[in-house]
């Protein structure tokens, strides 16, 4: 079964811009075919985030001015749409620090939680209708020197970030009953740790995390999460285990639908490399990196499955 794929990331170095390219896949090899990287004609100090919302794919990302941006591209569309402000009914921007926001959806609702411009506390917009926001609600207790990484599961919406605080072990929040809970650890044993933003997916019935370690260990960390955790809040289900891929910032996870998982990460630091890199989940590890050909960034990258026949995104893409 072929399956297509979305990524964007930032440039390299002073390049700001954002690039998208799409990887068309199939169940017994490592990507077919890699359209043509394109410019998306937009910058940025941060990586970006993608859901689909609304017949959407949704890109947000966080202007070189600290300004919060959408741009979406709709079913059978040939373009990305003009930018739109996240903004209230009121007219008031969302602002933002560059750092990797978390784009997530329950099919209702459309949650982007991003940290504040000129802080480390972490806050949540939301729109139901893709057009007005309600903006800058506080995430109590949640703070970070890095992105944040988001997951809808079980139709629960939750994040985990590295803590400013407790100093690069993971913590977590989720949205239950209405608003954000106080952070809290996931685990007092094995304590997951990380520098940059962690990637969550669901796979299978089952919450995944890839991180990178902290400090200076630059290896893909993986274990899973459950719910339970103190009000409504994610506990750790599994070690969390160091893997042999590295890289020198947070990966990107995705689902794919012939029973694999994927993670897309930005090379080892110590190569001095911005090349992507790519690996499949076995059930027990990441096998070996494969090289992502002409893709580089210095950030988070943004990955996402999408349907080719539906969005018209993606070379060789349609009926």
């Amino acid at each position: 079964m072929v399956q297509h794929f979305l990524v964007v990331h930032r440039g390299v170095g002073g390049d700001d811009g954002l690039y998208y390219t799409c990887a068309v896949w199939n169940s017994y090899s490592m990507p077919l075919q890699w359209c043509p990287r394109k410019a998306m004609s937009r910058s940025t100090n941060a990586g970006p985030a993608l859901a689909l919302f609304k017949n959407k794919i949704w890109c947000v990302y966080v202007t070189t001015d600290g300004y919060l941006r959408c741009t979406t591209w709709p079913q059978n569309g040939t373009a990305w749409s003009a930018d739109t402000a996240v903004k209230d009914s009121s007219g008031n921007n969302a602002r933002a620090n560059n750092r990797t926001p978390a784009l997530v959806t329950d099919g209702t609702t459309l949650y982007l939680i991003h940290v504040g411009l000129g802080t480390n506390q972490i806050y949540s917009c939301t729109t139901t209708d893709g057009a007005t926001w309600v903006i800058n609600t506080k995430v109590s207790n949640c703070s970070t020197e890095a992105g944040v990484g988001g997951v809808v599961f079980n139709g629960t919406p939750y994040i985990v970030f590295p803590s400013d605080i407790d100093t690069d072990n993971l913590y977590t929040s989720a949205y239950y009953n209405g608003s954000w809970i106080s952070s809290s650890s996931p685990s007092t044993d094995n304590q997951p740790k990380s520098c940059s933003t962690p990637a969550l997916q669901v796979f299978n019935g089952t919450l995944y995390m890839a991180h990178r370690g902290e400090s200076n260990n630059e290896s893909i960390w993986t274990c899973t999460l459950k719910g339970g955790g103190p009000g409504g809040s994610l506990l750790l289900a599994s070690t969390d285990t160091e893997g042999q891929n590295r890289s020198a910032d947070g990966p990107a996870l995705v689902a794919t639908s012939w029973g694999r998982l994927w993670c897309l990460h930005r090379s080892n630091g110590n190569d001095d490399s911005a090349d992507l890199y790519g690996a499949l989940w076995t059930g027990s590890s990441w096998m070996n990196d494969v090289r992502i050909p002409d893709e580089q960034t210095f950030y988070e990258p943004a990955l996402l499955n999408i349907d080719s026949h539906v969005y018209k995104i993606c070379c060789g893409s349609g009926p």
